[in-house]
């Protein structure tokens, strides 16, 4: 984004429509997100508003669009909202029940992975409702989920350690260069969230590390599980640590060595 926050602020506030195209305004205290041109009752005040260059990093971020504004239709009507803005967006679900799953899972119309949840995870959605939430229209093709399904089955079977499966990442640019930190970990290993930050040339950023990993929506497949705290430590784990911990005793056995004391235990 060209602009400055504070110009986005003034732009926002004074709903100005030449702005629209060139950020999202998103609120966290509604969880919307506007385009700059929105005239709603009370202008959110710019402590709870947070700027996004596209509507999918406003996405990922939790936020959903504004009834009043329909930043969607703007842009979609302009060309910039992308293929599946202009379409209907499908997810095709399927699941996985082998050991360390359950797992369910969705892809697009290309076979490159949405979503993926643990069955007996800890959510405040499902699969279903987050995809709903987003906008998507819920389908089933095994063709379409089948390299997918297959290179999970593998991984689950042990005979799998890394994916080829083409990703769908919905986030900020610094979002995804984390995500993609942590594809680099190799197999029934672990990095630190400051060993994370470190090696992106961000020694000072391990916070920032690891609230980008709390929002990683491809567990298993961009392996979060592999992030301890500085101390080797589990930390927090979406879908709960008894999933952390499944994941790394899976890959540990494999492996043929043994969890750490701590790890175990847990």
């Amino acid at each position: 984004m060209a602009l400055t926050r504070e110009a986005m602020i003034e732009r926002m506030l004074g709903a100005d429509k030449t702005a629209n195209g060139q950020f999202i305004v998103g609120v966290r205290t509604t969880k919307i997100y506007c385009l700059p041109s929105c005239r709603p009752p009370r202008k959110p005040k710019p402590e709870n508003v947070t700027f996004y260059e596209t509507i999918d990093e406003a996405r990922a971020a939790g936020l959903r669009a504004c009834k009043l504004c329909k930043p969607d239709n703007y842009y979609a009507s302009i060309g910039q909202g992308g293929e599946e803005m202009q379409q209907e967006r499908l997810a095709y679900m399927d699941t996985i029940m082998e050991t360390p799953g359950p797992l369910a899972f969705a892809v697009n119309a290309d076979g490159a992975l949405l979503w993926l949840k643990f069955l007996d995870g800890e959510y405040t959605r499902s699969l279903e409702e987050e995809l709903a939430h987003e906008g998507y229209t819920l389908a089933h093709d095994p063709e379409r989920t089948a390299q997918a399904r297959e290179e999970l089955a593998a991984y689950c079977a042990g005979t799998r350690q890394t994916f080829d499966l083409p990703l769908v990442f919905s986030g900020s640019p610094w979002q995804k260069l984390i995500w993609q930190a942590l594809i680099q970990i190799p197999f029934g290993e672990t990095r630190t969230y400051g060993q994370i930050a470190a090696s992106l040339d961000q020694p000072g950023a391990a916070r920032a590390v690891g609230r980008a990993n709390a929002t990683n929506r491809l567990p298993l497949v961009v392996p979060c599980h592999r992030v301890v705290g500085t101390n080797g430590s589990l930390t927090g784990f979406g879908g709960g640590m008894h999933l952390k911990v499944r994941l790394l005793d899976h890959e540990a056995r494999v492996r043929g060595i043994t969890l750490p004391l701590e790890i175990a235990a847990k």
